[in-house]
């Protein structure tokens, strides 16, 4: 046989001439057989088989093909298949690193279904799969172990990657490459992010621990900033990120990324990358991932958005779940099928066990939340599913596929459609689900179990009752849990009363809980009790975190407490605590919102020259500074009549980025429209509008709003009515705002006909249109 490393040039000859114009798997089989006799002729009829079947080599439109993959097209039973396989394990000592990354790529794309069909699969078929990966892994280690041994993060991650699509676990190749790259974080060059996000993704997806290299991991810094990431890439890194015990500082670098761009970025992100940041956004919020990034409302609302347009797909029940379900009504557990506690996290049952007085989740764990090989290896996201049910306080069981029948008794894909026999005891289900109660309760000690029992009734007060009326005292995970409930329902002095008894004594204590003991009375616009905390944890010599921060400065807005916020920052300054964009933006709104327009400039100001400093000095000028903020300190001077003040921002923002890269958004532009409209120059604001497509932003309702609003003050009623016409045409319906202030700009014929445009279009009337049209008869 002739060494694959000395015929390199026909290796890629292979691949371009002997299979690459093919067509169909079956082609590709019947060319290998007449024509392959070398060890890169059976690699590339496996790699471009691969592409065929996995529908990547041809154009996705190609409906004959779509994504099947070589399972679902019956080849497991083909021995021309089986041959060329057979062929392939004979030639694993001959091949170099590229080539058994290859052969993995290969085998991942020909059998991309295996995860979810392993159980249905010849086991003649998973045998010789299994044969072939590991002699693959063993060559691979070899490899990997040799002095002379010239490896880039392809050769590491892409094996990797293909196990996991496989769903194969080797612990040996996991350890030894993760141990390789983790040497390439800080080397020169340092590894690419996409390597990075592979090497994490292909880890997660098996249940492999980085906990040892979480430090290095953690610290990375990319050879590109952050904001070269796509939006879906940069949402699955996050994801990937949580499964790590404390993934700082690295996902909060990635969050600020994610937080500075538009919450739209979300509507075109895929589902599994949503679901990922969703993770991160939860365990957050739960205080189980410490953070100095908090998600901001809209982004949130945006996220929850997005995912439930995403999941609105038609669901088929399994047999499975059928049988599960019939199971658990049998047992008194008064089963609710298909749950979905918050978006992008869901369950396939909420029960309740009467004569244990509990409630919990239940997830029927088929075949693909585990391993192929072994088995019983439970796969990442399920894992993580585990975790984020725990974070919320909520118990979350799981019935594996094989408590119903081994997987030979499933149905073959492919072969006649017969339903398993399925055969489930009552009293071994309810024996599982007792036995991951109790280990539930012992992970968060029976008095949490107590405590979720009564805060699914709602009764929060009981609840913490029960948290603290014990021998042992509530560890953090269980404090942290009951006080983000309180702060969820809004029952603020349970969550003051909770963390005074863990004062007290009775429990642990860490600047977590003080942090989410401050947004829940934040959110209640507690601004004083959220003082009271905050200096608390000082004397404490805890730093509760940004987010408890921006939380505070956000509840000084609403209350218009402008006096509370400037000491606020004054003390995180004399704290040495920096705030990144996020929090500035809470402190400008609050100052804005009480018309201290001026104190709003001067933030601006010394916020845009750290910023500055930052960028002279290679750091990431957009943690302090977006623009978002810019947006902020504009608004808070338009609010307060300084339109000019606020034409300049916007003016410096268009023509010299601020110095700092930051481009204007749609937000920007409404600004100045409602800024040109206050100083009575509606043909400069109708320019802005104008100009909005050279920057390609889309004007909202917002923007025709303010537009139609400077017509108004200068009585152009011709003028907003072309815009009302232009918000049609742009399939904008034109709101009730909007109708307001055109029918302020005309005479009251005009505005008469205004008002049964309304009534067309099913709105009601308010009355400021009503106003409207009184001033205009009066005029």
């Amino acid at each position: 046989m002739i060494p694959l490393a000395a015929m390199a040039p026909r290796w890629r000859a292979t691949l371009r001439r002997h299979f690459s114009d093919l067509t169909s798997p079956w082609q590709i089989l019947r060319r290998w057989k007449e024509e392959g006799k070398a060890a890169a002729d059976h690699v590339g009829a496996l790699y471009n088989l691969g592409r065929i079947t996995r529908g990547r080599g041809t154009s996705e439109s190609k409906a004959e093909w779509e994504r099947h993959d070589a399972m679902q097209l019956g080849l497991q039973d083909d021995e021309l298949f089986a041959e060329l396989l057979s062929a392939i394990e004979e030639a694993i000592p001959e091949l170099d690193q590229k080539g058994l990354s290859r052969v993995l790529m290969g085998l991942g794309d020909t059998h991309e279904d295996l995860p979810f069909g392993h159980s249905t699969t010849p086991q003649e078929h998973l045998q010789r799969l299994f044969s072939l990966v590991e002699a693959a892994c063993a060559k691979l280690l070899s490899d990997w172990e040799a002095p002379a041994a010239s490896l880039d993060d392809r050769d590491l991650g892409f094996p990797l990657f293909a196990l996991s699509r496989l769903g194969i676990y080797n612990q040996e190749v996991f350890d030894t490459a993760s141990r390789l790259l983790t040497s390439k974080l800080s080397g020169q060059p340092p590894l690419p992010v996409q390597g990075l996000r592979q090497w994490l993704l292909a880890c997660n997806s098996l249940s492999h621990s980085l906990t040892q290299h979480a430090e290095a991991i953690t610290a990375y810094e990319p050879p590109q900033p952050w904001t070269s990431e796509e939006d879906s890439r940069l949402h699955q890194m996050a994801g990937a990120l949580a499964h790590l015990p404390d993934p700082n500082p690295l996902l909060a670098n990635v969050l600020q990324e994610v937080i500075r761009r538009p919450a739209s970025q979300l509507r075109s992100s895929k589902a599994v990358a949503l679901y990922g940041l969703q993770v991160v956004r939860l365990l957050i919020e739960a205080g189980c991932v410490p953070s100095t990034v908090s998600f901001p409302a809209e982004l949130g609302r945006e996220l929850d958005h997005s995912l439930e347009q995403k999941s609105k797909v038609v669901r088929r029940c399994s047999h499975l779940e059928n049988k599960v379900g019939h199971v658990l009504t049998n047992c008194g557990f008064e089963p609710r099928h298909d749950v979905v506690p918050r978006a992008g996290l869901s369950a396939d049952f909420f029960c309740h066990w009467e004569a244990k007085k509990i409630s919990f989740f239940l997830e029927v764990d088929g075949p693909s939340h585990f391993c192929v090989r072994p088995f019983w290896r439970r796969r990442g996201r399920a894992v993580l599913k585990q975790r984020v049910f725990a974070s919320q306080g909520w118990p979350l069981v799981s019935i594996p596929y094989w408590i119903a029948a081994p997987p030979g008794a499933y149905a073959r894909r492919g072969g006649p459609r017969k339903m398993p026999s399925l055969e489930l005891n009552e009293e071994e289900v309810k024996q599982t689900i007792a036995e991951q109660l109790d280990t539930w309760s012992s992970s968060n000690p029976p008095h949490v179990r107590q405590w979720w029992a009564e805060s699914v009734s709602g009764q929060k007060a009981t609840a913490l009752t029960l948290l603290f009326d014990r021998p042992l005292p509530p560890s953090a995970p269980a404090v942290a849990a009951a006080l983000g409930a309180c702060g969820k329902s809004g029952a603020w002095q349970h969550a003051v009363s909770c963390l005074e008894s863990v004062e007290a004594g009775k429990g642990e204590l860490n600047a977590t809980s003080f942090g989410i003991a401050v947004n829940a009375c934040a959110r209640n616009d507690e601004v004083n009790a959220s003082l009271s905390l905050l200096r608390r944890a000082h004397s404490r010599d805890l730093e509760p975190g940004l987010l408890a921060y921006t939380s505070f400065l956000s509840a000084c807005g609403r209350t218009l407490s402008w006096e509370t916020a400037v000491m606020m920052m004054r003390m995180m300054k004399d704290r040495s605590l920096q705030p990144d964009a996020v929090c500035i933006n809470a402190a400008l709104s609050s100052l804005g919102a009480s018309g201290q327009w001026h104190l709003a400039l001067h933030v601006f100001d010394e916020v845009k020259r750290m910023a500055q400093l930052a960028l002279s000095r290679g750091s990431p000028a957009a943690r302090l500074l977006d623009v978002g903020v810019v947006n902020t300190a504009a608004n808070a001077c338009e609010r307060s009549s300084q339109w000019r003040t606020a034409l300049k921002l916007f003016h410096e923002l268009c023509s010299r980025s601020m110095g700092l890269g930051i481009r204007p958004d749609t937000v920007t532009f409404n600004v100045a429209i409602s800024s040109w409209g206050q100083g009575l120059h509606w043909k400069h604001a109708l320019k802005i509008l104008a100009h909005m497509r050279y920057w390609e932003k889309m004007p909202d309702e917002v923007t025709y709003s303010s537009a139609i609003s400077a017509c108004e003050r200068s009585l152009q009623w011709m003028h907003a009515l072309a815009l009302l016409d232009m918000m049609r045409c742009q399939a904008l319906p034109p709101n009730l705002l909007c109708y307001g202030a055109a029918v302020g700009a005309g005479d009251w014929r005009f505005a008469f006909q205004l008002l049964e445009a309304i009534k067309t279009e099913r709105l009601e009337p308010t009355t400021i249109c009503f106003n409207a049209v009184g001033a205009s008869q009066s005029g």
